[in-house]
């Protein structure tokens, strides 16, 4: 009770230094806080579920290649010269990332651009949508070139890192799937399940939602995380409102992830290099009972 006492403390300390010094210079206290007004609609929860199908499978392939690089590397000469290895995956990640703006950015700048919400005078690629402005109000039509762009380099970046990140360990997806979800809402915006959420004058579907929930659906299909995984993506982007999807997502991933390959990253890993762990998971049979034990002793 009393470390229970002392870590609500430090928390409460810690929350209120970060809230006065707003390090992000967003005036929020997450890093990755989505300023999107957009509520998600019920029809939504099947391309939910269909990215946290995508990010198992992405996951548990993953995990099976980077398994067996990892086994070739300990019988191979490769394993015995890791700096040399760390210098060429290096410059090869840095030579293929530069072309493509997606990939060149850091990582956190790249994460935060997909869970924002474009603006009236947003000119990224991703934002390049066609506006009817009026003197009262600005309408988000239907997608400009510049999308179409954003969904060949976005595919590029997706591959690369998946390519990449066997050799070193990471992922991404879920920004594509909106961009051909939201023209398909756009296209038939009178329709019933539709209807409602393109009323407005903002995109019908929110593309930072999408890049969310395929974010967490990639690294629940990596790690197997679920309960605690929520909760992060929850904290780190300051909306509760969107745990159903995560929810959804997430035990969509684990449920296909599992049933192509039974561990995570983590636990193979840790049966690869042998590490002493006890599993949970686990079953064993022994033949002597706790009775035996208790006539033993008397």
């Amino acid at each position: 009770m009393k470390t229970l006492w002392r870590s609500f403390f430090c928390a409460l300390v810690a929350a209120f230094i970060l809230r006065s010094i707003d390090p992000f210079g967003t005036d929020h206290m997450v890093k990755f806080y989505m300023n999107t007004t957009r509520a998600w609609i019920l029809v939504e929860l099947l391309p939910f579920m269909l990215l946290g199908i995508m990010g198992g499978t992405i996951g548990a392939v993953f995990i099976r290649c980077n398994i067996a690089w990892s086994r070739y590397k300990q019988s191979s000469r490769v394993g015995k010269f890791p700096i040399l290895e760390v210098m060429v995956v290096t410059l090869l990640t840095a030579v293929i990332n530069f072309p493509n703006e997606f990939t060149r950015m850091n990582a956190s700048d790249l994460i935060r651009t997909l869970f924002s919400q474009c603006g009236i005078n947003d000119v990224s690629i991703l934002c390049d949508y066609k506006r009817n402005i009026s003197s009262t109000e600005v309408h988000i039509l239907e997608a400009g070139p510049g999308i179409n762009e954003s969904l060949y380099l976005l595919l590029l970046a997706l591959v690369w890192k998946f390519t990449i990140t066997i050799f070193t360990f990471g992922i991404k997806d879920g920004e594509s799937l909106v961009l051909e979800t939201q023209q398909f809402a756009w296209k038939y915006r009178s329709s019933w399940p539709f209807r409602s959420a393109c009323i407005t004058n903002e995109n019908c579907m929110a593309p930072g939602l999408y890049a969310m929930i395929g974010a967490a659906a990639c690294l629940a299909g990596v790690t197997r995380m679920t309960v605690s995984l929520v909760v992060i993506m929850f904290e780190l982007t300051g909306r509760v409102d969107y745990i159903v999807p995560l929810m959804a997502s997430v035990v969509a991933s684990k449920w296909v992830a599992d049933a192509i390959e039974r561990e995570g990253i983590y636990d193979a890993h840790i049966q690869i290099n042998h590490y002493p762990f006890l599993d949970n998971k686990h079953s064993f049979r022994h033949s002597t009972q706790a009775v035996d034990l208790v006539r033993n002793a008397a």
